[in-house]
C-alpha cells in the first residue's frame, strides 16, 4: 500500500526555475504524491505561471499569501498537508527521479532518513556528498551544529503525525531549518543517507543567494545567534560547546563580509561581540583579535585568512 508524501515548495519571484523543479517531482517513480507550491508573495509572475501547471496536474495544490518568508511559507505548506510523510524542496532545485521511492522504501519509524545530494552551478558538478549512511541522534546533532549542510531541512523525509504541531520559527530567517530539525528530533533515535543512484538531492548553486549589504549581514548575524540561542535552550545547554563554535565561526565568516567595505565599524560595535569575546576560550586568534577593537587588525586578519585559503585551493586543486 502506498503512503502519501506531501512535497512542499516555498516560491519567491521563481517563474525562471520553477517548471524544472515541479517537473522533477511530478517525474517520480513514486507516484502518492501531493505538491503543495506555496507562492510568497511573488512579484514576477510566479503564481500566474504556475495556475497553467495546476490546472494540467491534479496532484498539484497552489495557494497564495502574503510575503512572510521561506518559514511562513513552510509553515503554511505544514498547515495544509495531508500526506503521512513531508518532503520539502527549494523553488531552484530539483530531485532524481527515484528519490521518493528509495526514502520511502528504507523509512523505518523513530528514524530521520535523507538522501545524498550534488551541487551544480550553471549545470556543472561543483559537489557530490559523501554523507555516511548512519548517525546515532546525539552524534548527529554535534554534527549539525559543526555543518551546514547536515542542518538542512530539504533532502530529508519527515514524518506528518511527528512533526505535529512543529512549525518553523518566523522570528528567524538563518539556521531555522536547523533549529526545526533539532526540535524534530527529540522523538528521533538514528539518522540514516541513503547513497544509491537516481536519488539525490540537486542543490543549484546561485550567487543571488549572497549578499555583502551591511543590514543583511547584520540581520544574519542576530538571527543565528537567536536561533543557536534557542537551540541552546531546548536542547537544555547540552550542545553548549558546539554552539559557541558555531557562533564564532559563522560571525567570523559574516564579519569577512565586512572587510572590504567603510560600514566595517558597524561590525565592530555589534552587541554580541562583547557576547562572543566574554563566553570564549582565550586561545581563539579571531577573539583575542576582536577583543582589541581594532578595525586595522581585522582587516589583517581577513586578508591573511583569504591568501591562505588561495594557497590552500591551488594546492588542492594540483592534487
Amino acid at each position: 500500500m502506498m503512503k502519501t508524501i506531501s512535497i512542499i515548495i516555498p516560491m519567491y519571484n521563481c517563474k525562471k526555475n520553477i517548471q524544472c523543479c515541479v517537473d522533477s517531482i511530478l517525474n517520480q517513480s513514486y507516484k502518492d504524491i501531493e505538491l503543495l507550491l506555496i507562492d510568497d508573495g511573488s512579484k514576477d509572475g510566479t503564481f500566474d505561471f504556475c495556475e497553467n501547471l495546476y490546472k494540467k496536474n491534479n496532484k498539484i495544490k497552489l495557494y497564495k499569501k502574503e510575503n512572510g518568508g521561506p518559514s511562513s511559507a513552510r509553515n503554511y505548506g505544514l498547515d495544509n498537508a495531508t500526506g503521512k510523510y513531508i518532503f520539502f524542496v527549494d523553488s531552484d532545485d530539483m530531485i532524481e527521479k527515484n528519490t521518493l521511492l528509495k526514502l520511502i522504501n528504507n523509512f523505518k519509524k523513530e528514524e530521520l532518513i535523507g538522501t545524498q545530494y550534488k551541487i551544480l552551478k550553471n549545470n556543472r558538478l561543483l559537489k557530490q556528498s559523501k554523507r555516511r549512511r548512519e548517525y546515532e541522534k546525539d552524534e548527529f546533532i554535534k554534527q549539525v551544529l559543526n555543518d551546514c549542510e547536515l542542518g538542512v531541512v530539504w533532502g530529508y523525509l519527515y514524518e506528518n503525525e511527528l512533526i505535529g504541531d512543529l512549525r518553523f520559527d518566523e522570528k528567524t530567517a538563518f539556521m531555522e531549518d536547523t533549529l526545526f530539525q533539532i526540535m524534530y528530533m527529540s522523538n528521533i533515535k538514528k539518522i540514516r543517507f541513503i547513497d544509491d543512484k537516481d536519488s539525490n538531492y540537486i542543490y543549484n548553486y546561485s550567487e543571488n543567494s549572497l549578499t555583502n549589504n551591511p543590514k543583511k549581514v547584520i540581520k544574519n548575524i542576530n538571527d543565528f545567534c537567536y536561533s543557536l540561542s534557542q537551540i541552546n535552550n531546548y536542547t537544555q545547554r547540552k550542545y553548549e560547546n558546539e554552539v559557541k563554535k558555531k557562533k564564532n565561526s559563522l560571525l567570523e565568516k559574516e564579519g569577512r563580509k565586512f572587510s572590504g567595505t567603510e560600514n566595517f565599524e558597524q561590525f565592530i560595535k555589534l552587541e554580541i561581540i562583547e557576547e562572543i569575546i566574554e563566553e570564549n576560550a582565550k586561545n581563539k586568534l579571531f577573539v583575542l583579535i576582536l577583543k582589541t577593537k581594532n578595525i586595522y587588525f581585522l582587516k589583517i586578519y581577513y586578508k591573511i585568512r583569504k591568501i591562505i585559503k588561495r594557497i590552500y585551493l591551488k594546492i588542492k586543486k594540483g592534487r
